[in-house]
């Protein structure tokens, strides 16, 4: 099994080759691994080797990605183990890793015998369509994990503990987490979003742990793979039932600000400009996290004001 297997498959939300690594990869491993995996109507794949009430432990991945275009990739993979988008699949636009890193630690997990419930979500980059799905039509399927854990963050020090509704975990699960894994990890509060934010009103401690990658999204994306298998062999080797639970599930903290709160905003672009009011130093992180700077913000900034001059002129 290699994580390169994973990222050779473009996987963006309901495209024909997303399908096809589903029905041809992810579904026939996990058979291999010895799984009966499930699917609900919106698609994410469940996978179990231990019952909830004996292992209470969520592990996600997001299966979709931001590719651009259909097809498979040959992604270059340095002498240092640093994989990147290969220059023939500029087209493609990125290399997968957000969340293929998450999805081949998963499976990692179940061929070491990690004991837990798999949990392979939909649209994650679409607003995460297979996890709200989840939160609000099933939630009967998050009831009694007490955790939920995602590899999707980018860098290599961060286990994320508050993200979109607010806090998601607590600091201090966060902290032990990242002290269990050994590689300098600590609690960040500067988490955006991802899966595991949508069960914090079920599950006590969600937490999204650095991936290894960098500028996700985009053609220059790339990803460590040292740092992966020794992040995983790390995860693989953590007694899970000895970390503690202090949040309780509901409890967003401070930050549970009303930027959320979608009926309280006329349109999206106004609730986009709260959040940035309220939370720019998140807004800044996942922009420098997808490799976007200031001059390249001012450059898209000139192009929008020149079309709107065209179309003023237009309508003149």
């Amino acid at each position: 099994m290699k994580l390169l297997d994973i990222l050779r498959f473009t996987r963006q939300h309901e495209s024909k080759t997303e399908a096809l690594f589903i029905n041809t990869y992810l579904l026939p491993k996990l058979n291999e691994l010895g799984l009966e995996p499930t699917m609900d109507l919106e698609g994410n794949i469940w996978a179990s080797n231990s019952p909830k009430a004996v292992s209470p432990y969520l592990f996600v991945a997001h299966i979709d990605t931001c590719h651009r275009q259909e097809g498979m990739t040959n992604p270059l993979v340095s002498s240092e183990g640093i994989i990147s988008v290969n220059p023939d699949d500029l087209s493609k636009h990125c290399l997968g890793a957000d969340d293929g890193v998450g999805i081949y630690a998963n499976l990692r997990m179940i061929e070491a015998g990690v004991k837990g419930t798999f949990l392979f979500t939909r649209g994650e980059e679409c607003g995460g369509i297979g996890a709200s799905y989840i939160a609000k039509s099933t939630p009967e399927m998050l009831e009694g994990f007490i955790m939920s854990v995602e590899v999707d963050r980018a860098g290599t020090d961060e286990v994320i503990c508050s993200q979109s509704y607010g806090e998601c975990a607590s600091e201090s699960f966060s902290n032990e987490l990242g002290l269990a894994i050994g590689m300098g990890h600590k609690a960040s509060h500067e988490g955006v979003y991802t899966d595991v934010s949508e069960f914090a009103s079920i599950i006590p401690e969600n937490v999204n742990i650095s991936a290894g990658s960098k500028w996700q999204h985009g053609p220059r994306e790339y990803v460590d793979s040292v740092y992966v298998e020794t992040l995983i062999e790390r995860l693989i080797a953590i007694n899970w039932a000895a970390l503690s639970i202090k949040r309780t599930p509901g409890d967003y903290g401070v930050e549970n600000a009303s930027w959320w709160d979608y009926d309280s905003y006329t349109s999206d672009y106004e609730r986009l400009i709260d959040y940035v009011t309220l939370h720019p130093s998140k807004v800044a992180n996942f922009l420098d996290s997808c490799g976007i700077d200031e001059y390249e913000i001012e450059r898209e900034w000139v192009g929008v004001e020149e079309d709107k001059d065209e179309l003023a002129v237009g309508l003149a």
